[in-house]
């Protein structure tokens, strides 16, 4: 008797290279190293997953020394540019549908559009997974701190629909 086996599919592997030839977990900045470290240390794939909490998807208009100044206070959070994931120029709703795709909050500093595209798509049923609007003239120090509070003491989906303003 002669058997075929069907090979077993699989899923993609979630991967991408950044420009600098670093390989990333797709969609976030996490180096597949530091998470292939926490494996071989005996870490389960949710004690992986639960150490690198996600923040968001920071469209063009946040500055960059916000996203750097979390990044520094808090290496580990999963927050992404929309320049990281070849999105740099896509429109408003463009971004908000990634966010929502990814389940990513969105920082901005675009109070004039993205605000009023994403209560629009509150209203139309749409996902949100919430908007963190910097204003102008807050301090760098203050926003850098309240986003890494919020991200720390959050719970998934605890911003659905809700757009606020920092800081807090």
């Amino acid at each position: 008797m002669t058997l075929l086996i069907e090979p077993e599919v699989t899923e993609r592997v979630p991967l991408k290279q950044s420009a600098q030839g670093v390989v990333l977990v797709e969609g976030t900045r996490i180096p597949l190293d530091i998470v292939s470290e926490a494996f071989n240390a005996g870490k389960s794939p949710e004690e992986i997953v639960l150490s690198y909490p996600t923040l968001g998807l920071a469209d063009e208009n946040v500055h960059g020394e916000i996203t750097r100044g979390v990044l520094r206070r808090q290496p580990n959070l999963d927050i992404v540019r929309v320049q990281d994931i070849d999105l740099a120029g896509a429109d408003d709703p463009t971004v908000l549908a990634q966010a929502a795709a990814e389940g990513r909050v969105v920082p901005t500093s675009d109070v004039s559009t993205l605000v009023g595209y994403a209560y629009e798509r509150v209203r139309s049923g749409h996902a949100v997974p919430g908007v963190f609007v910097i204003r102008q003239d807050a301090s760098l120090g203050r926003t850098i701190e309240d986003i890494v509070l919020l991200a720390e003491a959050s719970l998934e989906g605890k911003w659905e629909g809700q757009v606020r303003y920092l800081p807090l």
